[in-house]
């Protein structure tokens, strides 16, 4: 089997996981912490706070470049369906006209954030390089699948756009008008999770290693745990509203 297509093969199978696949980096991430907790007697309280601040900002960023996407999600595409590839129609404009996968962009970005937070550059590093392995695959896989389905008017788009790192050069706004129902109705899960991501990094830093009871740092983190009991809340509201209701139901998704 050739190369390309044994990569092909794998994004295949990594495809059908992708959502639950950065679950893997849940246990690196644990053992990262340890030494985390190490650092920590030596870093300044307030600067410390401010680089977490940072380290918020960039998945937030993340977070919003996805849902600059989702607010123009076009009809028939796969969002997140795992089963099969979908794509009834080619989506060339909007973030797409600058980097072709531009979802992917988002979820580097929002991860990349939670693993700056634990202050290790190896840490950083690891999942920089796993997350290349990994979704180089999956983007292989739905590329090979755009270029059957859709011949020379994918290969025209490829040769024009960068699969990776944006470049706005050929910028051509969607044609589809923002929603936020979309954004509402798809976007929920990741929200708390980059949210519970951060709270478990601090418990399990003040708790596990630093022996910290358990009190005192509900007490000193009570802001980190108020916000994530509100977008739990937030996620049983949507998720409920999405499942019973069709308020949030769009006919561009």
């Amino acid at each position: 089997m050739k190369i390309t297509d044994s990569v092909v093969r794998d994004g295949d199978r990594l495809f059908r996981w992708r959502s639950y696949a950065p679950l893997l980096l849940l246990p690196i991430l644990l053992l990262c912490l340890r030494e985390t907790a190490a650092l920590l007697p030596w870093a300044d309280d307030g600067a410390h706070l401010v680089y977490l601040l940072i380290c918020y900002g960039v998945s937030g960023i993340g977070l919003l470049v996805r849902w600059a996407i989702i607010a123009q999600a076009l009809l028939g595409t796969s969002g997140r369906c795992t089963s099969e590839k979908i794509a009834e129609q080619l989506n060339t404009r909007g973030l797409y006209s600058a980097v072709r996968h531009p979802l992917y962009v988002g979820n580097f970005i929002a991860m990349l954030g939670v693993f700056m937070a634990t202050m290790l550059w190896w840490a950083v590093l690891f999942f920089v390089l796993a997350y290349w392995l990994y979704i180089e695959r999956i983007m292989a896989a739905e590329e090979h699948f755009l270029e059957l389905k859709f011949g020379n008017e994918f290969r025209k788009w490829a040769n024009t756009t960068p699969a990776f790192f944006p470049s706005f050069r050929n910028w051509s706004p969607s044609r589809y008008p923002v929603s936020i129902r979309n954004i509402l109705r798809r976007e929920y899960h990741g929200v708390l999770a980059v949210a519970f991501s951060m709270v478990l990094i601090e418990f399990v830093v003040d708790v596990g290693f630093q022996g910290q009871s358990l009190f005192l740092w509900a007490r000193e983190d009570w802001l980190w745990l108020i916000l994530l009991a509100a977008l739990v809340a937030l996620y049983l509201l949507l998720r409920a509203l999405k499942k019973h209701t069709a308020l949030l139901d769009n006919p561009l998704v």
